[in-house]
């Protein structure tokens, strides 16, 4: 559990202390969307490397989100359903990103989570 905590916290902080000396940029939604797309959609192996690389980031930040919603503060917590999926969270990411395109440009950990809390508010 406290792995998975150091994990999400590396995840919301949007980069390590590596990146940030090397002036590696924060993923966006941007970056990742056609990635998330890709992994719902299944689209012809002939996407780009890009696309693939980018599906495979999306589906590993949104697992360990979906995972640790519950225990993130009060103020950005969100309550995934019991029977809930990752491909499931996935969707509701990307319906999220879809509906605010004007936050594309921000971080994709808290563009996921708000999606996650629009969607999953706990009760």
């Amino acid at each position: 559990m406290v792995r998975c905590q150091v994990v999400l916290l590396a995840l919301m902080a949007g980069a390590t202390p590596v990146a940030a000396q090397s002036g590696v940029s924060p993923i966006t939604g941007t970056m990742l969307l056609p990635g998330c797309i890709n992994h719902l959609e299944e689209l012809s192996p002939t996407v780009s490397t890009d696309v693939v690389y980018a599906s495979g980031v999306c589906l590993g930040m949104i697992s360990i989100l979906a995972a640790v919603g519950t225990v993130l503060p009060a103020d950005r917590r969100y309550c995934p359903p019991p029977t809930g999926t990752v491909t499931q969270a996935v969707r509701v990411v990307v319906k999220y990103l879809n509906d605010h395109p004007e936050r594309l440009h921000e971080r994709f950990q808290i563009l996921a989570v708000d999606g996650l809390r629009a969607a999953w508010p706990c009760k």
